[in-house]
């Protein structure tokens, strides 16, 4: 539930509160590593969406490493453009403001 309105890299306010859940889990877990990942959605070119996706990413980062986390312990990568992964038509407005959101994947557990 980390999502951002069309053509922004800031998180939603509503999204701060389920960053405050992961923040709080990384701390229970000190060996844990995430990854970090930006999507876009389909509007805008392919060089544009890459680096909004990373952006977005980094906010994710930044917003971590404010409430105490070790910014080694995140990766931020961008993904590009996404394409309406809910089941939505990526055309379709539900669709395209899904695709514009994060993901975590833990990727390495000291």
């Amino acid at each position: 539930n980390i999502f951002f309105h069309f053509h922004d890299s800031r998180l939603k306010h509503y999204s701060m509160s389920e960053l405050d859940k992961v923040s709080e889990y990384l701390s229970r877990y000190p060996g844990m590593v995430l990854e970090v990942k930006g999507f876009a959605d389909s509007q805008g070119g392919s060089e544009y969406n890459q680096r909004l996706s990373t952006e977005r990413a980094e906010s994710v980062v930044n917003y971590l490493v404010s409430k105490g986390i070790n910014k080694e312990r995140l990766q931020a990568t961008g993904g590009g453009t996404s394409l309406a992964e809910n089941g939505s038509k990526a055309g379709d407005p539900s669709g395209r403001s899904y695709d514009r959101r994060v993901e975590l994947r833990i990727v390495k557990v000291k």
